[in-house]
């Protein structure tokens, strides 16, 4: 049997010289597996702690796929013997809502508790590395919103990803503008926090509105990096509705001048910086 994967994404898999298509939601998670003539071999469906049932094309359930799939929630492989799933870095367990082991960047992955999964909010986020979840303002239809969730750990940032107009406006994930005050309470309120650490705004025109990031810059303690021109998401489109993601190489914030050449970001830095952990 082999399987074609793209970006942490299942696609078709061949099983005997037969093609076998993979269907997931939103979630990533795989919820059917259909044959090469497009009918439904095995259905799949997850509590929100991604407890699987597993049922035949008419809905009858089954005990164990019939099919050998392991690709299930999230897209993550699941270990039917153990009842876990494969996070790379970690095994996650469905049942006790937690993941078996120590999170391998500490405190960095969440504030309160190293064995929790996706913040408590498994809904809302994706975690297929078993590491990180990132500061997300897109709306969820949006191609962007899985990107931001998804992207690599950056240590010693805030990343807050959103759209953005050309006076510096940042809109939330209801297209609703997002107030300096919101945005403010927002960082203080993300986990990474903390003396030493850097906001990165990847928006469209966030430096418009000097005046804004330095309001930031001096209510959080922390400089904060934006971009006076459009920021630039680069991602490869798979076939449609397969899976977007971001280029290795994309950097802090990528944003052209005039004259289409890369021009870096402007940096504010706060006026009393942040001196001790507002957590202790």
């Amino acid at each position: 049997m082999r399987c074609l994967q793209a970006m942490n994404l299942c696609l078709c898999r061949e099983q005997n010289k037969s093609p076998a298509l993979y269907h997931r939601n939103q979630q990533y998670s795989i919820t059917a597996m259909t044959d090469g003539s497009g009918a439904v071999t095995e259905r799949y469906a997850y509590s929100a702690y991604g407890t699987p049932t597993i049922t035949n094309a008419s809905g009858t359930a089954r005990t164990a796929t019939a099919i050998e799939n392991r690709y299930t929630y999230t897209g993550r492989e699941y270990d039917e013997g153990l009842d876990l799933y494969h996070y790379r870095a970690r095994l996650y367990d469905s049942a006790s809502c937690r993941f078996c082991s120590r999170d391998p960047i500490g405190f960095d992955g969440s504030r309160w508790n190293l064995f929790e999964f996706l913040l408590g909010n498994p809904i809302k986020y994706v975690d297929p590395s078993g590491l990180e979840v990132d500061i997300n303002l897109f709306p969820e239809t949006d191609p962007l919103c899985n990107l931001a969730e998804q992207h690599p750990d950056s240590s010693g940032t805030i990343i807050i990803g959103a759209h953005g107009c050309q006076d510096g406006t940042i809109f939330g994930p209801d297209n609703e503008i997002i107030t300096t005050v919101e945005l403010i309470d927002k960082i203080k309120s993300c986990k990474d926090y903390q003396p030493g650490v850097t906001i990165v705004i990847k928006s469209c025109f966030p430096a418009k509105s000097p005046s804004r990031c330095q309001w930031i810059a001096d209510k959080t303690g922390l400089p904060v990096v934006a971009s006076p021109r459009k920021c630039s998401y680069i991602y490869y489109k798979l076939p449609k509705d397969a899976y977007w993601w971001q280029k290795p190489k994309f950097k802090e914030t990528e944003t052209y001048g005039p004259d289409g050449k890369p021009e870096p970001p402007l940096v504010f830095q706060p006026e009393e910086p942040l001196r001790s952990s507002p957590f202790k």
